[in-house]
């Protein structure tokens, strides 16, 4: 289960073949490379790679965290773009790797720098809001006016910009960081 993290994303989820992720959860355990066709965003033709995987993360969409049996670098691979899976008997050299850490990152799972941000919740929203986990790092701090201050550090903008939507037009400020185009353009359109 170490192996499998959630990202602070709410909403639907994706159906995943249970085959599937058998086989994918058979990798991550023995560190065993793992052979698959994964089509890419790109309107490209999709193409056979064997990786290194170490995690799954579950959020909007899921996401196996690999990186390729000639590079180092992690990468998300999304699953629905995952087929033809095969767990191989070769063995990869693990690096050392902390999914919860690699996670707590971002406020879903797109990777990018952390950064401040401060979030002001309406005195009606206030409640509702201290009873959420917007990021493992967050601090709240109820104000004399009934509202709600929440700071914490993190990336993935756009998609802290898509979960703030959720809330509506007057109930949280983004305080910090208005320098993001994703979160200026929120805080514009209110």
């Amino acid at each position: 289960m170490q192996a499998e993290g959630s990202a602070a994303h709410p909403g639907p989820r994706l159906k995943l073949d249970r085959a599937m992720m058998a086989e994918i959860r058979t990798a991550i355990l023995g560190f065993h490379k793992l052979a698959l066709t994964y089509r890419p965003t790109e309107p490209r033709i999709p193409g056979r790679r064997v990786i290194c995987p170490y995690g799954v993360l579950y959020g909007r969409r899921a996401y196996l965290v690999a990186h390729t049996e000639t590079g180092g670098e992690m990468r998300l691979w999304r699953l629905d773009r995952i087929s033809d899976v095969s767990a191989l008997k070769e063995n990869f050299v693990a690096q050392k790797f902390d999914l919860a850490s690699y996670a707590a990152q971002s406020f879903g799972v797109f990777q990018e720098p952390a950064q401040k941000v401060v979030l002001r919740f309406s005195p009606g929203a206030a409640d509702d809001a201290a009873e959420w986990v917007f990021h493992a790092s967050q601090v709240l701090e109820p104000q004399e006016d009934g509202s709600l201050i929440v700071r914490f550090r993190c990336g993935g903008m756009v998609e802290l910009s898509w979960h703030l939507f959720t809330w509506g037009r007057e109930t949280v400020e983004v305080m910090a960081p208005l320098d993001q185009t994703a979160l200026s353009d929120f805080v514009r359109s209110r």
